[in-house]
């Protein structure tokens, strides 16, 4: 029974971890759609990178297979999400290249340290994979100060954070199981970041709701000022109508005074 559900919560942390490796492809289409990248930030998808790759080394290190296995997973899906980001980040691109390079060299330097023999080497490794782990857990808060100010959701998607939860609660529940403090460290943390980020969604508008009230707003205010500019040209209508019959008036009343004029006329004569 207990072996049954170490192997339950393996599964589950595997599982979870291609969920969270497959929730950024909606996004990912919206940038091929749309052609840009919008307001979302290049982080996420670094960190991703990153800790699918340092989470493959880490599982080397410690002969865990789950993690391996999950590190393969968690690197193959964010390199195909960074270099779709990459081809439409527009100006940002040089910038973003260059974020990406740092992160490739660590990642080479962490995979080199984790084939050398067990000591500081390995407890760098550890280190690394803790920090990236926390990284791609809460890289979707690192526009908590814009969502502050606006006071709507943007460059953050739902789905993401909500993969973030179920994955950091996976491994923590994994860790829990394997007495591995890192692991429960990184995980632990990163739901805490999960939960920040839900409560974000659960506070603030997402931008694009907002943007749908606003055009309709705009479509109502658009509609009113057709009817109003519509009653203003009745009005100029019947005004015209109304200048017209005045004007028209005046030789009617010439016309019927006419033949009593000539009548009287010929009263006279007589």
């Amino acid at each position: 029974m207990v072996l049954t559900y170490f192997r339950m919560v393996a599964t589950m942390a595997v599982v979870s971890s291609f969920l969270m490796q497959m929730s950024p492809m909606g996004t990912v289409r919206r940038f091929w759609r749309r052609k840009t990248v919008g307001s979302f930030p290049f982080l996420p998808y670094i960190a991703m990178l990153a800790n699918g790759v340092l989470g493959f080394c880490y599982g080397l290190t410690v002969g865990d297979t789950t993690t391996c296995v999950a590190g393969t997973v968690a690197t193959v899906l964010p390199a195909t999400y960074v270099g779709s980001y990459l081809r439409w980040a527009g100006a940002s691109r040089a910038r973003c290249v260059r974020q990406l390079g740092m992160v490739l060299a660590l990642c080479v330097v962490v995979a080199l340290a984790a084939q050398s023999p067990a000591g500081a080497a390995h407890d760098f490794v550890t280190l690394a994979m803790c920090c990236a782990g926390f990284a791609a857990f809460a890289s979707p808060l690192v526009v908590i100060r814009k969502v502050l100010r606006e006071g709507k959701i943007t460059g953050m998607a739902l789905s993401v954070s909500s993969m973030n939860f179920f994955c950091a609660m996976s491994w923590t529940l994994h860790a829990l199981n394997i007495h591995d403090v890192p692991l429960l460290l990184t995980n632990g943390l990163g739901l805490l970041a999960a939960i920040a980020q839900l409560s974000l969604f659960a506070v603030y508008p997402v931008a694009a709701e907002v943007a749908g009230r606003s055009k309709a707003g705009a479509a109502a205010t658009d509609a009113a000022a057709v009817e109003v500019a519509a009653d203003a040209m009745e009005d100029d209508d019947a005004a015209e109508r109304a200048a017209a019959a005045a004007a028209v008036e005046p030789w009617s009343r010439a016309e019927d005074a006419a033949p009593l004029i000539s009548r009287t006329t010929r009263s006279s004569s007589f």
